[in-house]
């Protein structure tokens, strides 16, 4: 399986929004947990986009 490395580190993400605007530590933890479900679910579809893109292109004679 492909391994994906989605975006900015949850983490990075909410300690640069910190920097910039006062937010409870709260909120920053169920800001993280978005972006992990998000970056989730994309490791999921990437594949998928991928094949399919494929599959369009070899049915375009571009494929290899």
């Amino acid at each position: 399986m492909n391994d994906y490395k989605i975006g900015l580190d949850s983490a990075v993400i909410v300690a640069s929004l910190k920097e910039k605007v006062e937010i409870s530590e709260e909120l920053a933890q169920a800001i993280s947990s978005v972006i992990v479900k998000n970056n989730e679910k994309l490791e999921k579809d990437i594949p998928k986009m991928l094949k399919y893109q494929q599959e369009k292109a070899k049915m375009r004679g571009l494929g290899r």
